[in-house]
């Protein structure tokens, strides 16, 4: 290994964990905003587990939630970009913002089956089918991208 490339891994360690307690902070702060925006008692959350335990079977969550869900998820997805474009002007490191942006449209895909689903367009089936799919070509796309950057420093070490 060269003493480039350490230097350049210790460099983008520091500044990952940097980026990364900020992110901390600002999920933090989606999360404040979302309750804020959607104010909901935390009694209708116990109140829907109560009632599946009780009937033992799934039930439909309602919609309230899944629409607080799909508002927290979409926010999240529009920092993971803001992120992606931090990592690269900061870090200048395409693979984390590739990994971010991946992040991003995985978020706003889940917010998308929710308000999807609490609006009765899709099944419950149809919802856990298309995230099954999403979860599979998210990690498929993780891979091929893992796979090309190591390649690619491979053959810059060389």
């Amino acid at each position: 290994m060269r003493v480039e490339s350490v230097v350049a891994d210790s460099h983008d360690h520091g500044a990952s964990d940097y980026l990364g307690g900020i992110s901390a902070g600002v999920i933090l702060i989606i999360l404040a905003v979302t309750y804020f925006i959607y104010p909901f008692d935390f009694h209708l959350i116990t109140n829907y587990f109560g009632s599946m335990i009780a009937l033992q079977r799934y039930i439909k969550p309602p919609a309230s939630l899944l629409m607080t869900a799909s508002f927290f998820l979409n926010f999240v997805g529009v920092w993971s970009v803001v992120l992606a474009g931090l990592r690269l002007a900061i870090q200048k490191s395409i693979r984390k913002s590739i990994g971010d942006l991946a992040g991003a449209a995985f978020d706003f895909f889940l917010a998308f089956l929710l308000i999807s689903y609490a609006e009765n367009v899709i099944t419950t089936e149809k919802v856990f089918e298309y995230f099954i799919i999403g979860a599979l070509l998210l990690v498929v796309a993780n891979i091929v991208t893992q796979f090309v950057f190591q390649r690619e420093r491979h053959l810059s070490t060389h």
